[in-house]
């Protein structure tokens, strides 16, 4: 993103992030926040519009409007109520009472321990339970030394188990991934996206020696 938007003049990032989300995040901003919600990283433009706006005027706003391509956010209330845990075909008045206290990101994500959100909704899901299932093989995976190398990505040596995961602990991974799809009957990986991995791990061969 910074080399793309560097390349175009006058360009501007548009984030949707709120400094309430978390503690990390407002300490964030009030150290980069500068004058009518525009941030500066690492020389970028940033903009954030929604900054100031609390989680329940986020609510409000969803549940007083209609999405500007039609429809309503129904969809959008009924997938954070379930993972709230919380029953879909309930009505959703007082939704922007409680909050949601759930947050989204990418289901592989290992940055997080637990994926509370995603093992919330397998009762509403239960196709959810083998993504979930894959997101913890995932973890413990990564974890183990015996699957790692000793060089990370700039070929330096950092010691057992520190390094980048070895090309046969990817394949592993890979392997799992296709094994999953079959069991959903739904795809996670095209053929372009794998040709181009396998690239990656023949380049890689000659600095793992693997």
């Amino acid at each position: 993103m910074k080399k793309v938007i560097k390349k175009i003049k006058n360009s501007v990032m548009f984030v949707e992030v709120r400094s309430d989300e978390s503690q990390d995040r407002a300490r964030s901003f009030k150290k980069r926040a500068k004058e009518n919600f525009h941030l500066g990283r690492n020389g970028l433009p940033v903009y954030a519009p929604i900054m100031d706006l609390t989680e329940k005027e986020v609510w409000e706003f969803l549940l007083s409007s209609e999405p500007p391509y039609g429809g309503s956010y129904q969809d959008v209330i009924s997938i954070y109520k379930e993972a709230r845990g919380e029953c879909p075909l309930i009505p959703e008045k007082n939704i922007h009472k409680n909050g949601c206290g759930m947050r989204f990101g990418c289901w592989v994500c290992t940055l997080v321990r637990e994926d509370k959100t995603l093992k919330n909704q397998i009762s509403f899901n239960k196709e959810l339970k083998h993504l979930y299932e894959f997101r913890q093989f995932l973890i413990n995976f990564r974890n183990n030394p015996e699957n790692r190398s000793e060089l990370n990505r700039r070929e330096e040596v950092i010691g057992f188990g520190k390094g980048t995961l070895k090309i046969s602990a990817r394949n592993k991974i890979l392997e799992r991934l296709l094994c999953l799809e079959k069991k959903i009957d739904r795809k996670l990986i095209n053929s372009e996206e794998i040709n181009m991995i396998k690239l990656i791990w023949e380049k890689d061969k000659a600095i793992f020696k693997e």
